[in-house]
């Protein structure tokens, strides 16, 4: 009693499956065409910020005060403005002045 195989085919994937595939690629390739300026003008600031950083980590190596003009930095980066709300109380109805991070 023998066993039959079945005839192994090519391709795996359908021929539809596979024009689909192709199209995508090539709606993207036209989407990447169509944006390559904007696309290259991101990555050039990218770079040059990567090149920045880059340059002052190397002076922060030689300066003293490097340390407390970091900490500076980041303590500007990370303020948030705050707003003042006024909304109802749930229970007694009266006006009540929230904050908004």
């Amino acid at each position: 009693m023998a066993f039959t195989q079945k005839p192994r085919r090519r391709y795996n994937r359908p021929m539809l499956e596979q024009v689909v595939w192709a199209f995508v690629f090539i709606v993207a390739a036209l989407v990447v065409y169509r944006w390559r300026d904007a696309i290259a003008a991101a990555l050039r600031r990218f770079d040059a910020q990567n090149v920045r950083r880059i340059a002052d980590q190397e002076h922060e190596k030689s300066d003293p005060l490097a340390h407390y003009r970091h900490t500076l930095r980041t303590a500007e980066e990370q303020v948030e403005t705050v707003s003042e709300i006024v909304v109802s109380d749930a229970r007694l109805g009266t006006p009540v002045t929230r904050y908004l991070f």
